[in-house]
Formats: structure tokens, C-alpha cells, sequence
């Protein structure tokens, strides 16, 4: 990290890099603060998220559940205004609070009065797009500024206003690269959460729905995961740039880096004289304990042979400490790339090794571009421009990588979406002969072999030969394809009837007598396939009939 006195004017990436440091110093103690709130908030919001998608008493449990993850939310918020305080306190080079409590007490005021309202304006802002870079900020600098506000709401507002009208252009870019720093996260915790069930199956031999259909992942459950756990991961790096931010604000009109400094100079200076007192007080009293070696073979009025003292000069000024030369000379531009940073100096070697490759494909460029010319018959061949690749033109060109990976990713899984629910909801309709019946003994069956009016048909006419069980089962799959087609369940070789249940009683929230029919037909079906119950033609009529009452709308 840099010090202090070196914080004014910082660029984006200086600031993003400092951040880095700023963390990587700070100890293991402050991440469990701000871990605290941060973790149980994050898996309070994927508990939300999934019991109102999937629960289908969802809004009976909406008050309650709303109100326990504002309770989180309002945690997670204090403990990082304790966290973003403990970092101040590092780059001022302040004492931190000892007790935990001391940490949450001054920011408990300013996050009840400010974090539910900025919360509310943060979508606004970024459906407006252009104050989003400059409110996110302001929100982060809230955080920033709150520990040191003394409990004072209108103290920690004037702390953080500054953020939001100060250098908008800087702010523009600092949000950029943190949001493409949330991407590379968001995709990489997407493989991992991915990644994860298909090494527990080669591993540990585990089942599960992603390991058995890779397309389950496609569910909103898994995308929120993903979503929560990488804003999560990005938060300490937000509030660290917030933090430096705000230092770098209150430097220019209060000397906090000449304080820092200061501080940093004392603490040095003061360890340095305790090891160098620790370090000579045993030789001291060893000398004044015991004589030289010199003067007991010289003794005290004897002086030193010049041969001898001439000898020992020579050995002290053969030593390494004692062989210097005059440094090399360094050239302006060696000592400008010393000066960078190591991202820009990292951002500078791929920009060269990107002339390199444009100007090697130069020619080939040309000698196409020619070729292209004469092909088309133009009378003369257009020049294309020389390849050059600096730090904007390669964020520019990794953002449109980004975009377009994602354009394609997204086309793929809708279009995978949309070949699964045509093929469920319409089936193949084929007219079977007796002896390319579906084997209904099977277990292997699929509703998706005939449509609903294909398996009635076959139902009633197992049912004329005398065969009910097989009769009760045909009309089990009509039941099935019916709703599937009209996309009230998904059909899957893997999928059990209790699946099934979830699927048709999360759908008819409002029609819960609907959702019992269809728990009936599967509880009288699973008794008489798999249980010991015959099946009568009154049972077989029964069961037709229900399922024909389950007919949708």
C-alpha cells in the first residue's frame, strides 16, 4: 500500500491497487467483523429468495421473513461501518477500539438513519444509469465515514456528500473496474457452484439434479447464489476504495497524511532505539565487565605497531560493504516504467506484446486487403489502420468480449429453454400399431411417448380386454402428458411423483383443491402399481374420472 503522504491524486488503478494492499495487510480479525453481518445476510437472502420461488405458503411467511432479513440487512451494514472504521484507523494510523461493542456504537445511528433510504434510491439510480457510478460512492462513502461520525446522522451526511459531487469522471471509473471485477467473480463462482456437485459425484459418488440433467442449473435459485456470493466477495474491496477515497478528501484540508506519516515516522523511530538499546546494552556491560583484548596484550600506554594498523585497515576496506562503485545511469524511460505501478506496468507489457502482434500481422492484413480489392475489382486497395492496443483500448476490448460472451451464453441457454418446453408441449403424435405398443410393464416408460388422447385410447382399450392395472397406468401418463402440455410440470426421465405434486402446487397457488385432486390420483395410482390394492373396473372408472376433473381451464 502506499503511504500516506503519497495518497493525493491517486489514479483508478492506484486507488483500485492500494485497495488491494490496504486488505492484504489488514489482519484476519477485522474480516471476521465484517464476516459477521456479511455471511449470515447473504445466506438470509438466498433463503428468501428461494421460499418465496418455490414455498407454497410463501405469503404466509412474507411478513415475517421480510422482516428478519431487514434485521440482517441492518446488521450486515453495521458491522461494515465497523469494518470500513478499522481501516480507517489503519491508513490514519490511529489506535483502533479494543471492544467490539466500542466498533458498533458509533455507526448504529448513521446506518439506521441512511442505509434503508439509500437501499431504496440505489435501483433508481441505476435504472437512470448515468448517477449510478456517483450514488454507489455516496452509499459506499456512508460506510466509510460512519464510525468516525461520533453517532451523528447529519455528521456522517456531510461526511459522504462530498462523494457524490467530488471527481465524477474518477468515480465513473473506479465503478467500472470494480463491476468488471464482479463479473470475473460472478463467472467464476457460477463454474465453481457448477463444478461442485459433479466432484462430489466423482469423488464421494453423490447424486443429485445438476449431475444427473446438466440444464437444472438454469433455475433462479442457482443464478441468486451466484449473484449474492460474488457481491459479497467484491464488498471489502468496495469499502477499502471508499476508505482511500475519503482519506485522500480529508488530506487535502486537514493534513491526515502528514499525521499518518507522522505517526508511522514515530512508531518506527521509537522500535528502532528499543532494538538498537536492546541490541548494545549486553556488549556495554560485557566491555565495562572485561577488558579489551587489545589493551590486556598492548596494555594501556602501549600504541599500535603502524605495520600492524596498516594491515588492518586493508583487511576492514576489503570487505563487500566497502567495494562500491558509482551507480549505473538509468534512462528516462527505465526510470518512468519504475515509477508505475505493477498493474500498469503489467497493462504496458501486454500493450507491447499487442503492437508486436499487429505489426506482424500487418502484412497479411495488407496482402488480403489487396486481394479482397482485386476480387471485388476496385481500382485501389484501402489501407487499413495500424493495430494499436493501449490501457483503454484494452479495457474497451475485454468489456465487448464480455458482452458478447454473455449475448451468446444467454442465446444458448433460451434457446436450449425453448427446444425443451416446445418438444413438452407438443409430443410426438404417432400412430402406433398393437405390436409398437409402449411396454407399460416397464419402468423406463415415458409420458412423452404418446399424447394425452394416445394414452386414453390405449387406457380404454387395456381396460376392454379385462387388463385394469395396465389400464391405470396408461390413463396415469395421459394424466401426465396433459399437464406437461399445458406446462404445468416438466417432464424428465429422472423426475418422481413428488416432484411432480410440488411442480402442479406451486403452479395453483390460488386453486389448492386442484393441486389435492392431483396428490389423490397419485396416491391412488402408487397403491395400485406399486402396492398390493386390485384394480376393479369401479376403481378404474374412479380414477378416470378424477383425472378428467383435473382437466385445466
Amino acid at each position: 500500500m502506499k503511504l500516506p503522504s503519497e495518497i493525493d491524486n491517486l489514479g483508478v488503478l492506484d486507488r483500485l491497487e492500494s485497495a488491494v494492499h490496504l486488505l492484504r495487510e489488514t489482519p484476519a480479525v477485522d474480516f471476521l467483523i465484517w464476516l459477521s453481518g456479511s455471511g449470515p445476510f447473504a445466506l438470509g437472502l438466498l433463503f428468501f429468495c428461494a421460499d418465496q420461488s418455490r414455498s407454497s405458503i410463501a405469503a404466509e411467511r412474507l411478513p415475517v421473513t421480510s422482516l428478519g432479513l431487514a434485521l440482517l440487512f441492518l446488521w450486515a451494514r453495521l458491522t461494515q461501518a465497523a469494518f470500513a472504521g478499522r481501516l480507517q484507523a489503519r491508513v490514519s494510523g490511529e489506535p483502533s477500539p479494543p471492544g467490539f461493542l466500542s466498533l458498533l456504537k458509533p455507526s448504529l445511528v448513521p446506518v439506521l438513519a441512511w442505509q434503508p433510504l439509500a437501499l431504496a434510491v440505489l435501483p433508481m439510480a441505476l435504472i437512470l444509469v448515468i448517477p449510478f457510478p456517483a450514488f454507489l460512492a455516496f452509499q459506499q462513502g456512508l460506510l466509510a465515514t460512519a464510525a468516525r461520525s461520533g453517532g451523528s446522522a447529519r455528521q456522517n451526511l456531510s461526511g459522504a456528500l462530498p462523494h457524490l459531487f467530488r471527481q465524477p469522471g474518477r468515480a465513473s471509473g473506479e465503478t467500472s473496474l470494480l463491476v468488471l471485477a464482479w463479473l470475473v467473480l460472478l463467472i467464476n463462482t457460477g463454474a465453481l457452484l457448477f463444478t461442485l456437485p459433479h466432484a462430489a459425484k466423482l469423488l464421494l459418488g453423490i447424486e443429485s439434479p445438476f449431475t444427473l440433467n446438466a440444464s437444472a442449473a438454469l433455475n433462479t435459485t442457482f443464478l441468486a447464489a451466484a449473484v449474492v456470493l460474488a457481491t459479497t466477495l467484491l464488498n471489502p474491496l468496495a469499502l477499502a476504495v471508499a476508505v482511500l477515497r475519503d482519506f485522500e478528501r480529508r488530506a487535502e484540508s486537514s493534513g491526515a497524511d502528514l499525521l499518518a506519516l507522522l505517526r508511522r515516522t514515530a512508531a518506527r523511530g521509537t522500535l528502532s532505539l528499543a532494538l538498537l538499546l536492546a541490541t548494545l546494552g549486553t556488549p556495554a556491560s560485557a566491555s565495562a565487565a572485561t577488558p579489551p583484548a587489545s589493551a590486556s596484550s598492548h596494555g594501556h600506554g602501549h600504541a599500535i605497531p603502524p605495520p600492524e594498523l596498516n594491515r588492518a585497515i586493508v583487511e576492514v576496506l576489503d570487505q563487500p560493504e566497502f567495494t562500491w562503485r558509482e551507480p549505473r545511469r538509468i534512462a528516462p524511460e527505465s526510470e518512468k516504467d519504475r515509477n508505475r505501478s505493477l498493474l500498469e506496468r503489467a497493462f504496458a507489457w501486454i500493450g507491447r506484446i499487442l503492437d508486436r502482434v499487429g505489426h506482424w500481422l500487418e502484412g497479411p492484413l495488407n496482402q488480403f486487403s489487396s486481394w479482397l480489392s482485386r476480387l471485388l475489382g476496385s481500382g485501389k486497395a484501402p489501407t487499413p489502420p495500424p493495430v494499436k492496443m493501449d490501457l483503454t483500448g484494452l479495457m474497451e476490448f475485454l468489456m465487448w468480449l464480455l458482452v458478447v460472451a454473455g449475448a451468446a451464453v444467454i442465446g444458448i441457454f433460451g434457446y436450449r429453454i425453448w427446444s425443451a418446453r416446445r418438444r413438452a408441449a407438443s409430443p410426438a403424435v404417432t400412430a402406433m400399431a398393437d405390436d409398437t405398443a409402449p411396454d407399460l410393464e416397464s419402468a423406463a416408460v415415458s409420458a412423452e411417448l404418446l399424447p394425452e388422447d394416445g394414452w386414453m385410447a390405449l387406457a380404454h382399450e387395456l381396460a376392454g380386454r379385462g387388463e385394469f392395472r395396465l389400464a391405470l397406468r396408461a390413463a396415469f401418463l395421459a394424466c401426465l402428458s396433459r399437464l406437461a402440455e399445458h406446462q404445468w410440470i416438466r417432464l424428465a426421465q429422472f423426475r418422481s411423483n413428488r416432484e411432480y405434486e410440488r411442480d402442479v402446487r406451486r403452479r395453483m397457488l390460488g386453486h389448492p383443491e386442484t393441486a389435492e385432486t392431483f396428490s389423490e390420483i397419485v396416491r391412488i395410482f402408487e397403491r395400485s402399481w406399486y402396492g398390493d390394492r386390485p384394480v376393479t373396473p369401479e376403481r378404474f372408472a374412479d380414477f378416470v374420472a378424477a383425472v378428467e376433473r383435473l382437466r385445466p381451464a
